[in-house]
């Protein structure tokens, strides 16, 4: 069982797409493995169980009483291990652009410090500690806190991430476009993420058009004719050579759902995915 809990309302949808100011989960199950274009600042951080977040071919182990700070325009997959005994809960705290250029404009940046941090996870600090021990009683999905009060917590936490590490604003202040990048390169590593092509064409630095005639140029074919023949070709291997059950490859090979990629599959090599594993 997974429990959300949202501290103030939002419109329904997945995290990558709407986010709450503040995002409490709960998770018991054996094995969750979701896949989130990071579009905020995001800080998350663990009160019970670990949870691993990849991302390309880096690994974080987030502990029990870690903190991670998750840049935006970013494409993490994220892992938990639980059980009804084990739960993995944690929070998010969510900075989108609006709330930081408002606070921005009215506390000058320090662009004088540096951003050096070499990992996701923030050293410990009792600031941090107090910090998330006042939010534990908003856990209970029964305790819904103000709106005032939800932005004075999420200020709270800018100002505790300002305080001890003030080269953060060269990040947190920084609300330029991504610029263009390496087509190439990119959709080679992240073309088993489950992103529409608008997403893929804003993560490049490109317009959805000008995303698709470059595609075609370097692959010599549409940008989903080719992400459905590597998807298909990553869960191929995966059923064949790690001897994986088709209903456990399809979203990690970056297919929406099961049926789709039964469909595709069979499409593609003339019969269905179980009789591969057989």
């Amino acid at each position: 069982m997974v429990i959300h809990h949202g501290m103030i309302c939002f419109i329904p949808g997945t995290m990558s797409e709407v986010a709450p100011a503040i995002f409490f989960s709960c998770t018991q199950e054996q094995y969750v493995s979701n896949e989130h274009l990071i579009k905020e600042h995001t800080l998350c951080y663990v009160y019970e169980g670990e949870m691993n977040v990849s991302e390309h071919q880096s690994r974080t182990v987030v502990h029990r009483g870690d903190l991670a700070f998750l840049a935006k325009n970013r494409l993490l997959r994220v892992t938990k291990n639980a059980s009804t005994d084990r739960p993995v809960k944690s929070v998010v705290v969510f900075f989108p652009q609006d709330f930081l250029q408002q606070y921005y404009s009215r506390h000058a940046p320090v662009l004088e410090v540096p951003w050096s941090l070499e990992t996701a996870i923030l050293p410990p600090h009792v600031l941090w500690e107090n910090y998330f021990r006042s939010l534990q009683p908003y856990m209970d999905p029964q305790q819904v806190l103000p709106a005032d009060l939800v932005s004075l917590k999420r200020t709270e936490a800018l100002s505790i991430f300002r305080t001890l590490h003030p080269g953060i604003d060269r990040v947190l202040s920084n609300f330029a476009v991504p610029g263009k990048i390496d087509l190439a390169g990119f959709i080679q590593h992240h073309y088993t993420f489950n992103l529409s092509l608008s997403q893929l064409a804003y993560l490049t630095g490109r317009s959805l058009s000008t995303f698709k005639r470059d595609f075609q140029k370097i692959f010599l074919t549409t940008p989903q004719r080719w992400l459905t023949g590597k998807r298909l070709e990553f869960a191929y291997h995966l059923i064949r050579d790690k001897q994986l059950k088709p209903s456990d490859v399809y979203l990690e090979s970056g297919f929406e759902n099961f049926s789709h990629f039964s469909r595709a599959f069979k499409s593609q090599y003339g019969f269905p995915p179980s009789q591969l594993k057989q």
